[in-house]
């Protein structure tokens, strides 16, 4: 007869092989289509241009795709990547921020986006001055102002 402490010292080993056979850290240049997240589009139009967003008709103007956030079980280890948000408010409605407050409206986590290069993938930057403060953009001076690197989002293809 099977003894309490072999069962549970078994068990522990089962459960211990599972976890570490489980979800593997990938390097930024191994991620594939099975790891995204969340479409990403940016505004093209005078009313958005720049902007990142989650909404292809931005501020009810055009917008285009460029890519995906990274899905969070793929986003290890953690200090790799960056968590980023989307507005479901009505001050910040559908915009990317790093910032999980971004323009005191309530946001969503949309997954995370890479530090390290990604192959093809798509540089995004963030707002560094009051003029866009917090907001994703692929531009280096959004609005003006000055914009510092945020992370790589996975490309489209």
């Amino acid at each position: 007869m099977i003894s309490l402490k072999m069962a549970s010292a078994a068990l522990s080993f089962v459960l211990f092989s599972s976890i570490t056979a489980g979800v593997a850290a990938k390097d930024a240049s191994e991620l594939t289509e099975s790891d995204r997240k969340t479409l990403l589009y940016v505004g093209d139009a005078p009313c958005n241009n720049g902007e990142v967003t989650t909404y292809e008709k931005h501020k009810g103007c055009a917008t285009k795709k460029i890519g995906y956030t990274i899905d969070d079980a793929s986003a290890t280890p953690a200090a790799n990547y960056i968590e980023v948000f989307a507005g479901n408010d009505t001050v910040n409605n559908k915009m990317v921020s790093p910032d999980s407050n971004h323009k005191n409206g309530s946001m969503e986590s949309i997954g995370y986006l890479s530090k390290s290069p990604i192959p093809h993938g798509v540089r995004i930057y963030k707002g560094d001055e009051p003029c866009n403060m917090g907001e994703a953009t692929l531009s280096t001076r959004a609005k003006g102002c000055n914009a510092v690197f945020l992370g790589y989002a996975l490309p489209l293809q």
